[in-house]
């Protein structure tokens, strides 16, 4: 058991190696950074959060809501453009804040992780990653995507909030989806 372990462990290792050397550091293929970072003002971008927000309201109720989601959207632009701070939050680093609380990376039983990079980077890994499944040494399934989707958990805009990425389209889903096709023929 415990070689099966060092052997795995030996195995994370190599792949997050190999994703430096390719992509480069954590930053380097992060896929949200704070210049790309943009509110939103316009229905079809605040519908899923006004949607929750107002799900059992009238037609007026909705609006309301939009109208109200919009002009938090505003205060945190104003906040964040002149760097106000508040008793709870910094407004000036919420930017920076956000992409530091951002989950690209999981481990359990298998190491998920979303990657900003080009096609020949993408091609790459993927070239790494076929020969090891042809070696029997991994099994793994890849999704790309050319945009990504944020689903926030904030409790505090102080620093108690947390984002999950993943990609657009099925992302984590479909790369998984890979995943089990190809440990079937293994079988």
């Amino acid at each position: 058991m415990r070689t099966l372990i060092r052997r795995a462990g030996a195995i994370y290792s190599d792949l997050i190696a190999k994703v430096r050397e390719i992509y480069g550091d954590d930053e380097t293929c992060h896929p949200v950074v704070t210049e790309g970072l943009a509110p939103a003002f316009d229905s079809t971008r605040l519908a899923n959060e006004v949607g929750i927000r107002s799900a059992r309201r009238s037609t007026l109720g909705k609006w309301i809501a939009l109208m109200r989601t919009r002009w938090f959207v505003l205060l945190g632009m104003v906040l964040m453009k002149f760097g106000v701070r508040t008793a709870e939050t910094d407004w000036g680093r919420y930017k920076e804040t956000l992409v530091r609380n951002t989950d690209v990376r999981k481990f359990n039983d298998a190491y998920r992780q979303i990657l900003s990079g080009t096609a020949a980077q993408r091609k790459a890994l993927d070239a790494w990653l076929a020969a090891r499944y042809a070696r029997g040494e991994l099994v793994y399934g890849i999704h790309t995507s050319d945009r990504a989707q944020m689903t926030c958990l904030v409790f505090g805009y102080g620093g108690r909030h947390f984002h999950f990425i993943d990609g657009a389209d099925g992302g984590l889903f479909l790369a998984s989806k890979q995943f089990k096709e190809r440990l079937a023929r293994l079988r």
